[in-house]
């Protein structure tokens, strides 16, 4: 009796592992399709409020449910984009997923290229907040939870300094006005010699001042002449 209840036991489990396989192999057919593409950036679009536009996407399944997305472009439906990033990962909600909702719960950004030029009005306040460009950006990533940049390289117009192997984490605070937590760690070429920094603090965005952040900086190896 046990031998015949483990045997119909395994039978089970086989067949619910096979039924799993079918619907991840049917999955990944079916997000090849560009009309099925299609469907899921517009019903991603509708999600976050901006237009996203991709020319090719992929299932994940590593880290929880998500699609990675290659050239991607995220604006307003009526204007410039905003940013553009070669790789994207946008992980969803698989509770919602269930339900045939499709919510994004988190944005990964993979080797991205941020090239920032400062306005003249630009100040930095080491005791307080400073005005940073960028608002739109930040109004764009409020849709997800999270937003990770991972491998970023960073340069910065009119100064002597690039990143390399950067790591950034924003955590959404709120929607309105617009906050993140952000962390920050990696490596930065200061004229060609190498500083770790690590970075944590919170950055913000509303319609008065623009963006602003609150930072504590830590930073290593940094020249003296």
């Amino acid at each position: 009796m046990a031998f015949r209840r483990l045997r119909s036991f395994l039978f089970l489990t086989l067949l619910l592992f096979l039924l799993l396989a079918g619907s991840v192999l049917l999955a990944h057919s079916l997000i090849q399709r560009p009309s099925v593409q299609e469907y899921l950036l517009n019903q991603l679009s509708e999600a976050v409020g901006y237009d996203i536009r991709a020319n090719r996407m992929q299932l994940l399944l590593w880290k929880g449910v998500g699609i990675r997305a290659h050239d991607v472009e995220i604006g307003p439906p009526e204007g410039p984009k905003i940013f553009a990033a070669s790789r994207v990962i946008i992980t969803l909600s698989l509770q919602k997923l269930v339900r045939g909702r499709i919510v994004p719960t988190g944005l990964t950004l993979e080797g991205p290229q941020i090239d920032l030029a400062m306005p003249d009005s630009w100040e930095f306040t080491p005791s307080g907040d400073s005005a940073f460009p960028g608002d739109a950006l930040l109004e764009a990533w409020v849709a997800f939870p999270y937003v990770t940049l991972e491998q970023a390289r960073v340069t910065v117009k009119g100064m002597p300094l690039q990143t390399r192997a950067l790591f950034i984490r924003l955590s959404r605070k709120s929607k309105s006005p617009v906050a993140f937590d952000v962390k920050l760690n990696g490596i930065i070429l200061y004229d060609g010699e190498p500083v770790s920094l690590f970075a944590e603090g919170t950055v913000t965005a509303d319609n008065t001042v623009g963006m602003s952040a609150r930072i504590t900086l830590k930073a290593t190896g940094i020249p003296l002449s």
